[in-house]
């Protein structure tokens, strides 16, 4: 078995248009995901996030990405 990395714009690379994506929250908020996530939002369209009670930034959940990136849960 390998124990691959790779990078979190790696690992978004596999989020597509109209993708759920689930984001752990409280302590274990993947905050380098969320971020690589909110930089790659304008190449997406209608994507949805559901988190409950992220700790720390929460980048995905800017007004001007609307249309690219929807957060149903709380920031």
């Amino acid at each position: 078995m390998t124990n691959a990395r790779v990078s979190a714009e790696e690992a978004l690379s596999h989020v597509t248009d109209g993708a759920r994506v689930y984001i752990q929250g409280g302590a274990a908020t993947p905050t380098p995901l969320v971020q690589a996530l909110a930089d790659r939002a304008r190449a997406l369209s209608g994507v949805t996030t559901v988190s409950l009670h992220l700790e720390g930034p929460a980048p995905h959940v800017d007004p001007a990405l609307e249309g690219h990136l929807r957060s149903t849960g709380s920031a």
